[in-house]
């Protein structure tokens, strides 16, 4: 329980598990110990490059961005519910908001793929989706017939019959 008596609130602070598919990274991070045969363990290693453990969190490490706390399942449900309708108000989808969401400092693997399954849920993201203006499948050209040949008469035929009739 943490006082806050400036203000006149109490805050429960709850601590997170670690993200289930993060536990091995943090068993090799923490205390270098690498359970599983030997394949496994330089899987682990080589995933553990990219992850620090700072006091009891996993943070992933990035290129050119900060630090990125790693969330659980159950975390992630929440983070993308603020930053999708409360945070980002117009609703963006996809690439757009994954990347939103790892400038707010969040990691998780398959992202990409939790957003567009939110994406597909939310009733104003599909209510409001461009409108494709493409068939699903291409078209087909249909072939006029010849308007010289009529009744299985050959245009040869067709032509000397007009000139007998004088049309011609």
């Amino acid at each position: 329980m943490v006082d806050t008596s400036a203000i006149g609130i109490n805050v429960l602070v709850i601590q997170p598990a670690p993200p289930k598919w993060a536990i091995d990274i943090m068993k090799y991070l923490g205390e270098g110990q690498v359970l599983g045969d030997q394949e496994e363990a330089r899987k682990v290693r080589n995933r553990a490059a990219h992850f620090t453990l700072w006091e009891g969190v996993l943070y992933r490490r990035g290129f050119s961005k900060p630090l990125l706390r790693c969330v659980s399942p159950e975390e992630t449900q929440y983070v993308l519910a603020e930053i999708h309708e409360r945070i980002c108000i117009n609703h963006s989808s996809g690439r757009a908001l994954v990347a939103r969401v790892m400038r707010a400092g969040y990691y998780w693997p398959h992202s990409l793929w939790d957003v567009e399954d939110l994406v597909k849920k939310c009733p104003k993201c599909q209510e409001h989706a461009p409108i494709p203006h493409c068939l699903p499948e291409q078209l087909t050209s249909i072939v006029p017939p010849d308007p010289l040949n009529n009744g299985g008469l050959t245009s040869s035929a067709h032509v000397s019959r007009a000139r007998k009739e004088g049309s011609l």
